[in-house]
């Protein structure tokens, strides 16, 4: 079951992904716009816990920098949260395939409101979650290593960018790979033995 839905999930990861981002990207750029002047010296992090709280690097206050990651939590939060319209979304584009049709990212957002069968099972999606959570983590790092030779003063739309397609890959592959699996079923009643009279 898990490794059908894995095929399934990898065969289209390009539109899960492109459905995940539209959620994700916006959300971290807008986090790293506002707190582009506390990311200009996130590598100073250790050092810079251990100033006094009055103090300020670069024009920014050492508190602001707990701040952003605050918020960077926060934002964590609303891609969780996005996770079942990605699973929407992603119920959509299977059926579309299924019907013979070539899946769209539009489509796909059009359809939202459509709730489908029930929810999948639990152990599979757990080791989904898994998988997606390794993934995103190592896009996460390539981007931020991209990110970190980019200038200064852009550097921030590369974190968040990197930041939101980490997220959109995890959201792509665990949302994904639920929605390809099947719905849990219900506990099935014994039907009744039929009789041969004859």
């Amino acid at each position: 079951m898990l490794d059908r839905a894995l095929s399934k999930t990898f065969a289209d990861l390009s539109t899960l992904i492109l459905i995940a981002c539209v959620f994700t990207v916006p959300i971290h750029v807008v986090h790293t716009y506002v707190f582009r002047a506390e990311l200009a010296i996130r590598e100073l992090g250790p050092e810079i816990a251990e100033l006094p709280e009055g103090r300020q690097v670069r024009g920014v206050p050492v508190t602001d920098v707990g701040l952003e990651r605050k918020w960077l939590a926060a934002a964590m939060l609303l891609d969780l949260a996005a996770a079942v319209l990605v699973f929407r979304a992603a119920r959509r584009v299977f059926a579309v395939i299924e019907e013979g049709g070539t899946p769209t990212v539009p489509d796909a957002l059009g359809h939202l409101g459509s709730r489908g069968p029930g929810p999948p099972p639990v152990g599979p999606v757990v080791v989904l979650v898994a998988i997606a959570g390794v993934t995103g983590w190592l896009v996460l790092a390539i981007g931020s290593r991209l990110a970190d030779m980019a200038p200064a003063d852009v550097a921030w739309l590369g974190v968040g960018a990197a930041r939101g397609v980490g997220m959109g890959v995890v959201l792509a592959i665990a949302a994904g790979g639920a929605a390809a699996l099947p719905a849990r079923s219900a506990r099935a009643t014994p039907v009744p033995e039929k009789l041969d009279l004859y």
